[in-house]
C-alpha cells in the first residue's frame, strides 16, 4: 500500500469540487498559511499559548511593524519552520494582514 503524503486544510478554508482544498505537510504554501493563521491572532488571546499571535498593532501609526511580525512569526510558539523575510510590498504579508483586518471588523473589533 503506497504511503499517504500528511496534508492540511487550506487557509482560508475553501472548497475544491466537493472536497476541501489542502496543502502538503510542510510545503511552502502549507507553511505560508500557518504564517496567516499566526498573524490573525493577537498575543496573548489564546489562553494555553500566550505567546503564540503577533502583537497587537491596531492603533499603530505608520503601518505595521514588520520586524516585531517577523521576530513574532519565527519564534517557537507561532511558526518556527518559517525563515521569512518581511519586505513592505510583500503581496502574502499584506494579504494576511487584510484577513487580519477583516476578522477583527467581523468580530466587532477596530
Amino acid at each position: 500500500m503506497p504511503e499517504l503524503e500528511p496534508r492540511h486544510l487550506a487557509f482560508p478554508l475553501e472548497l475544491e469540487g466537493s472536497r476541501f482544498c489542502s496543502h502538503a505537510q510542510d510545503s511552502d504554501e502549507e507553511i505560508a498559511d500557518c504564517i496567516a493563521v499566526c498573524v490573525s491572532y493577537e498575543r496573548g488571546t489564546r489562553r494555553g499559548m500566550p505567546g503564540f499571535g503577533v502583537p497587537s498593532m491596531v492603533f499603530r501609526q505608520g503601518g505595521p511593524d514588520l520586524a516585531a511580525l517577523q521576530s513574532a512569526l519565527v519564534s517557537d510558539e507561532n511558526e518556527p519552520r518559517a525563515r521569512y523575510e518581511v519586505e513592505l510590498d510583500d503581496d502574502r504579508l499584506l494579504e494576511a494582514l487584510a484577513l487580519v483586518e477583516i476578522g477583527f471588523d467581523e468580530r466587532g473589533g477596530v
